[in-house]
């Protein structure tokens, strides 16, 4: 392969690309929403939702005052190909509710707590599972 690209150079955009990370990212999304399309496509409801997260974000919202759109309320809400268990979109509040699965992968979660907030430029709230 290296001897393919000899004498090749990369563009000034994407040498700038490269330094940021942005086809980094850019393939994570396509991946992920190849990935989404795959699962649809087997005939897979999309996204999994537990309807006990559902009543705890309800619960949630009617405490501090917001309309979350989750898995019984219009659908989860969709942002780079993750959906987000809850959205307010009058207020730009995220809610995540976090079973017990989610402590074996923290970084996994803080990466797409991270890349979401960064896109919405939100609030983002964790509700943790007892």
């Amino acid at each position: 392969m290296e001897k393919l690209n000899l004498g090749r150079k990369h563009t000034e955009i994407a040498k700038e690309n490269f330094k940021i990370g942005a086809n980094k990212q850019s393939t994570r999304l396509k991946k992920r929403e190849a990935r989404i399309k795959e699962i649809k496509e087997k005939g897979i409801a999309l996204p999994n939702y537990n309807p006990n997260a559902c009543k705890i974000i309800d619960e949630y919202g009617k405490k501090y005052d917001y309309s979350f759109q989750h898995a019984m309320r219009g659908g989860e809400f969709k942002v780079l190909g993750y959906f987000v268990d809850g959205y307010d979109k009058d207020k730009n509040v995220v809610i995540e509710y976090y079973e017990q699965h989610h402590r074996n992968q923290t970084k996994r979660d803080i990466k797409r707590q991270k890349a979401i907030t960064d896109h919405l430029n939100c609030k983002f709230i964790i509700i943790e599972e007892d």
